[in-house]
């Protein structure tokens, strides 16, 4: 990605639709979408708070952590460092830090850009577009001394979406509720950009007219899983191993009556689904799993007709993702940091009486972080010199492609399912931190496939009691040199359903 094709983009985001979507009754009587009074957007105010996340909190830890950094500083503030930037892109990188701060780290400092941008007002293409000029002026500015990282431009403002989104929706969904203690605690953590901004502003949102036990609005469709249970996990060639696990998975759909009766049709923007999901595996002696998720839909066309129980509703659009995913594969910790930049999503759910079928299919080109099983093998044959990350902190960029379907089957007590994920990488290459140095630039590709089927029932109240099968395999391959991996859980699980 270079900054002129940034540039266009963000010419694009502005061009694109930014008002929210509401609803209005036609002829016949359903409801159209249409969009409302934009509310009123706060530009200068949201480049100042990127300003302020870059300036006097950013830049104060960067030159304070000089000696940290300093292992990067290749350049300086003059011409000849200027003219590798942005004329020739010779200086525009991929890094060698470590997973984690690429992961996370950034990760963080778009969902901040992203938040605050949204916070006051600005669209999802426009908050788009200001979590992209945080992260090129940190790049190019900020980090003015070292080659602009590659790898930062990209997963920074796109990652930004699903996160900083997935925030918003749960501020807007807790400031909308009941007077409740917790509901108001929560709209304040959730909602902290907004609620300040609100106060600076001398404004308050609505409330919702009809909320529900836990005192959330009813017209927002929502749902928050806790998740505890026990599994038997065994891999290929290792004793079988016990684990507790742990989960937590929310959704919020702002779609017009969505989850529920009525109808409704057309193009929605700036809302739709957010979902964000965390699951970790704990065994005897260490962390076995931990996997991150945060998707958010961007834009599509959405059709619902449903009454009396019976119907149907249906999106079809664009969505994006952010997955985390890390497990012991024997002793080697596998790791997978994957953007899933524009996935092709559609959404159908199907009502026939106490019935209820929920269909998921997302496709989507992706720019991943990836733990190559195959490299320790290949590297022990005093193979030269490949990509410096691979050397320095185990793990190669690559582009890809994920296929993830999902059907879920619910009736009053019982609930059953099948998600499954299909995946293809290979490595970028060419574009090293160290470049010049790389006398085998080895090609990697991974396959990752992953399947789970559950069966529960509905025990009491929020209770859900289930068991489920999951199976996890992983294949890796470095010039000739391959790795594969098998896994299979069975778990017993009891669910909080809210």
């Amino acid at each position: 990605m270079r900054p002129r094709v940034l540039a266009l983009g963000a010419l694009l985001a502005l061009a694109a639709p930014t008002a929210a979507a509401a609803a209005e009754v036609d002829a016949t009587g359903e409801e159209r979408i249409r969009d409302p009074e934009p509310r009123k957007r706060h530009w200068i105010r949201a480049a100042e708070e990127v300003f302020v996340i870059n300036g006097p909190i950013g830049t104060v830890w960067y030159w304070s952590n000089a000696n940290f950094n300093q292992a990067d500083w290749d350049l300086r503030w003059d011409w000849p460092s200027w003219r590798r930037k942005i004329v020739t892109f010779d200086a525009l990188r991929f890094d060698s830090n470590d997973f984690g701060t690429n992961a996370f780290n950034h990760s963080l400092s778009g969902a901040a850009y992203y938040w605050t941008a949204r916070s006051n007002g600005l669209s999802i293409a426009q908050s788009f577009l200001m979590a992209n000029i945080g992260s090129i002026t940190w790049e190019y500015v900020v980090e003015y001394k070292e080659y602009p990282s590659l790898n930062d431009v990209i997963f920074t403002p796109i990652v930004g979406i699903p996160f900083g989104e997935g925030l918003y929706q749960l501020g807007e969904l807790f400031d909308r509720g009941s007077n409740a203690i917790p509901v108001r605690i929560l709209a304040e953590v959730f909602g902290f950009p907004r609620k300040l901004h609100d106060r600076i502003d001398g404004s308050e949102a609505g409330r919702a007219p009809d909320t529900d036990a836990l005192g959330l609005p009813r017209d927002t469709y929502h749902r928050f899983v806790l998740s505890s249970g026990i599994a038997r996990a065994s891999q290929a060639g290792r004793p079988d191993s016990s684990r507790a696990e742990l989960g937590l998975d929310t959704e919020v759909v702002t779609l017009p009556h969505y989850g529920g009766p009525g109808h409704a049709g057309g193009f929605v923007t700036d809302r739709g689904f957010t979902r964000f999901s965390i699951d970790i595996a704990l065994g005897d002696k260490r962390v076995e799993r931990i996997g991150v998720s945060a998707r958010a839909s961007l834009f599509g066309y959405y059709h619902q007709a449903v009454r009396d129980r019976h119907g149907a509703s249906v999106f079809v659009g664009a969505a994006t993702e952010f997955e985390y995913a890390e497990r012991w594969v024997g002793e080697v910790l596998d790791r997978l940091a994957i953007v899933r930049v524009a996935s092709a999503a559609a959404d159908t759910t199907l009502h026939a009486g106490p019935v209820r079928i929920r269909a998921n299919l997302d496709v989507s080109p992706d720019f991943a972080m990836i733990t190559s099983l195959a490299w320790p093998a290949w590297l022990a044959t005093d193979k030269p010199a490949s990509k410096s990350v691979l050397h320095m902190k185990g793990y190669y960029y690559a582009v890809g492609l994920s296929v993830l379907p999902t059907v879920t089957f619910t009736t009053a007590d019982l609930e059953a399912g099948f998600a499954a994920k299909w995946e293809v990488f290979t490595s970028i290459d060419g574009v090293d931190r160290f470049q010049e140095n790389i006398v085998n630039d080895a090609r990697l590709t991974d396959h990752r496939l992953e399947w789970r089927a559950f069966f529960g029932v509905h025990a009491v109240g929020p209770l859900h009691l289930s068991a489920s099968v999951t199976e996890r395999h992983r294949a890796s391959a470095v010039s000739g040199f391959t790795s594969t991996s098998v896994e299979r859980t069975l778990a017993a699980t009891a669910r909080l359903v809210l």
